[in-house]
């Protein structure tokens, strides 16, 4: 009794060095790896390997090993089809572990689905699951190559203490690739919006800014860098603009006038306030509406008419996965074209298409897939039958180099067409 107190002491000390070093570590399988063979150095093994569920639950397939160079030279491990080890995964099932204490003894037809985790010279063997608060991630084998062993309960006790910190790392890993892979996608919707998007602090500087921000000011990245938000205001508004942008931390619409290179122009726009490690910083996302200002001057006399085109705010954003199904669409699918998100969502996007543009609209979704940005005008219908001409950009979904689907970003322009054909009769 006093020596397994030791020996659990020891065994915990070493767990929690281990368990220590992954604490802010972003190379995680550098250190699984190391910690294996803390692990199997500890408890005299000659062979530790963790094979995790792949391909929807159907295959094992080996993530981090280690082995005694003493006893074992190298060894590679191939992926495992679940179908081909039914016995295993029963037992693994049913009572949480595989226990042989002398392979010798085990009759051929459980040794043959063994094969997958022994080596030749494999004596004894032990499998238990690596689990998370439900399932079942996958697999860790304990080999003993020289003699056999025979695994006790403290032996499977002290395991399983290093499976639980697995299981969390690897839970802590599944959550941070998520938030990676959404960071990117938004990074590309961030920079791929065909608004302008700004964000700045409270002294007026540009922290980050996207192509179309650029295109609004006019300038370089190398240029706004030295410039103050305020600096492109009217002198006559510029005192009362910047109280207003600096007081007002509300999430609010604003439109704000700024002179650019000689010209006024018109920027609406939803500004919100987020605190971004103790510091408050403003996201501006909105719309030029320059050219719309200049309709209402040349048209005011229909002013009430031509009102929407620049009441008018953000666009329709959808995401496509590669086989045309639509994933995601923000809430302006409902008053951009009559459908509501839950109506959206799940369905291929050609049903939203009249037939006559099916060939087109699909052989620009195809480029996508491949690689390529494409911009087009397509008319299509709203829910309730009328006819809409949308402003189209589709841009290739990439999350570490591969193509995962299809963004859409959409605007209406039906009226600005209908507003440049009246322009050319007025």
């Amino acid at each position: 009794m006093v020596n397994n107190y030791m020996v659990l002491r020891s065994f915990v000390e070493k767990i929690l060095n281990v368990s220590t070093s992954f604490i802010g570590e972003s190379d995680v399988d550098k250190h699984i790896t190391s910690a294996l063979k803390d692990v199997g150095e500890f408890s005299k093994v000659d062979r530790i390997c963790i094979l995790l569920l792949k391909g929807q639950g159907k295959s094992l397939k080996c993530s981090h090993k280690w082995s005694n160079p003493k006893t074992i030279s190298k060894f590679e491990m191939s992926n495992i089809n679940i179908s081909s080890i039914p016995w295993v995964m029963r037992e693994i099932t049913k009572d949480n572990k595989v226990k042989i204490n002398n392979l010798n003894k085990v009759r051929e037809d459980a040794k043959k689905e063994l094969s997958f985790l022994c080596s030749k010279n494999s004596k004894s063997i032990l499998i238990l699951p690596i689990k998370d608060k439900e399932n079942i991630l996958g697999v860790i084998g304990f080999e003993k190559i020289d003699k056999p062993k025979k695994w006790s309960k403290f032996d499977i006790y002290l395991f399983n203490m290093f499976i639980d910190m697995l299981s969390i790392i690897f839970e802590k890993h599944k959550i941070l690739n998520v938030l990676e892979d959404k960071k990117t996608q938004y990074k590309e919707i961030f920079k791929r919006s065909i608004n302008p998007i700004i964000l700045s602090d409270t002294e007026g500087n540009f922290i980050d800014y996207n192509d179309a921000a650029l295109k609004f000011f006019e300038t370089t990245s190398e240029e706004i860098k030295e410039r103050k938000i305020w600096d492109y205001y009217l002198p006559h508004l510029k005192e009362k603009q910047k109280y207003k942008f600096i007081e007002d931390t509300k999430n609010t619409i604003v439109e704000n006038k700024f002179y650019i290179n000689g010209k006024i122009k018109t920027f609406i726009f939803n500004k919100f306030s987020v605190n971004e490690k103790g510091k408050v910083q403003y996201y501006s996302i909105g719309q030029d509406l320059t050219h719309l200002k200049n309709i209402e001057y040349n048209l005011h006399e229909n002013k009430q008419l031509y009102k929407s085109l620049y009441d008018y705010n953000m666009d329709l954003i959808f995401s496509i996965d590669l086989k045309g199904t639509i994933s995601m669409a923000n809430p302006r699918v409902e008053s951009l074209l009559g459908f509501s998100q839950k109506e959206i969502i799940g369905k291929y996007f050609t049903e939203f298409l009249p037939p006559s543009k099916l060939i087109n609209v699909l052989g620009k979704f195809n480029k996508v897939k491949d690689g390529e940005a494409v911009r087009f005008e397509v008319a299509t219908f709203r829910k309730n039958g009328d006819e809409i001409l949308l402003d189209v950009q589709g841009v290739p979904i990439i999350v570490n180099n591969i193509i995962k689907g299809v963004y859409v970003i959409a605007r209406d322009i039906t009226k600005v067409r209908e507003s440049d054909i009246e322009l050319k009769n007025y």
